[in-house]
């Protein structure tokens, strides 16, 4: 499917709440992310993708491929596309959604150019000093069709599974590691391939997680995609239901969704982690799937109990895995008190949020930094 011009040319020129520009098609700007792209300033607003890299979209000169792209695959969907630089280092570029669509990865992105940042500073303070040195590329390359698609195997390996738009897979991979991001729904894979080649990464999309890669093999892809539901039950195809509104992180394999956020339904291959892992040592893993955790540790067994994943971050989901039939014991950190300082914490980071300019700086209120002394320098 081939972009065509028409889909930019119906886009009206606007300027709607706090701050995000949305530029008309035909008034002489490219609008397919070459503006974000070559723009390093993480403090600007985000600017509209209207079309893919290397389509005209009416702007961006004469038509040099009959591609098609993850761009054209949203548009088509109805879903909008912004983009702009993190407010964070080495200050990638990514691609979101309107965010009284998505109100949370794309409205924290939008408001502050940056989330949770506790989990940063993690990836910042365990990988930071181990992939700098093998660092290379500089966003912009995708629009003259450049990039890399492969890094040294002795570069630390991350494993994100549920990357969901993309957000730790960029910033790991900008670090410099080598990545391996699980997401199986569509919408979430067009914005993170979109991402990716905005700042230069050409990933391998693999066919077949399980396959081994071939005897003296070259370099291994500093970015690969797997298109599937990580589970201990390998081999099967699974429902999961997706949120056009609300939320859209929460997309879950039990179905819990209030029917106002309009979800969908997606079937999806499973695998097991460790058959993707196979042997390898991990040097951070995240592991973000809505309550389906309890599965996908059980499909890493071997990574796990070999001590060969050093690092591991995931979220702990109640209520989630009761509805599985899964369920564990309540953790003392997840507590009706910790709740409602969880609340609170909320109300003083938006209160601060809303003050700031769009995407300066990612700190702490003030009165998170009392609370949580050993992330202040954060």
């Amino acid at each position: 499917m081939a972009v065509a011009s028409g889909l930019c040319g119906a886009v009206r020129a606007r300027r709607p709440a706090r701050g995000l520009v949305i530029i008309a098609a035909r008034n002489g700007i490219c609008e397919d992310g070459s503006n974000v792209m070559t723009d390093n300033r993480p403090d600007r607003p985000g600017l509209q993708v209207a079309c893919d890299f290397g389509t005209d979209c009416s702007d961006c000169g004469p038509l040099s491929s009959n591609m098609s792209g993850p761009i054209d695959f949203l548009l088509r969907q109805g879903v909008r596309v912004w983009a702009r630089r993190l407010a964070m280092e080495p200050y990638p570029v990514m691609a979101y959604t309107d965010p009284k669509a998505d109100l949370d990865v794309s409205d924290q992105v939008e408001r502050v150019g940056c989330m949770e940042i506790g989990i940063v500073q993690i990836f910042k303070e365990v990988l930071g000093a181990r992939c700098a040195p093998y660092k290379r590329g500089a966003s912009g390359a995708a629009a003259a069709g450049g990039g890399y698609s492969s890094v040294s195997r002795s570069a630390p390996l991350v494993v994100d599974v549920g990357a969901n738009f993309g957000y730790f897979t960029l910033l790991a991979a900008s670090m410099g590691c080598r990545v391996i991001a699980v997401e199986p729904v569509p919408r979430f894979l067009a914005f993170l391939h979109w991402s990716l080649a905005a700042n230069g990464l050409r990933p391998t999309v693999s066919t077949d997680p399980t396959a081994s890669p071939p005897a003296g093999a070259a370099d291994p892809p500093a970015v690969t995609v797997v298109e599937r539901i990580v589970s201990d039950l390998a081999g099967l195809n699974l429902t999961i239901s997706v949120p056009r509104k609300g939320v859209w992180g929460t997309a879950n394999v039990a179905s819990l969704h209030p029917p106002d956020v309009e979800p969908e339904s997606i079937v999806v291959p499973t695998v097991r982690l460790d058959d993707i892992v196979r042997d390898e040592s991990v040097a951070l893993l995240k592991v973000d799937v809505e309550g389906y955790e309890p599965s996908v540790f059980r499909s890493a067994t071997s990574l796990v109990r070999s001590g060969r994943a050093e690092h591991i971050v995931f979220e702990y989901t109640p209520g989630f895995l009761q509805q599985l039939s899964e369920p564990i014991p309540p953790m003392m950190e997840v507590t009706q008190r910790a709740v409602l300082y969880d609340l609170a914490d909320v109300a003083w980071f938006r209160n601060h949020s809303y003050g700031m300019l769009p995407g300066s700086v990612c700190p702490w209120p003030k009165e998170l930094v009392a609370a949580n002394a050993a992330w202040s320098h954060s």
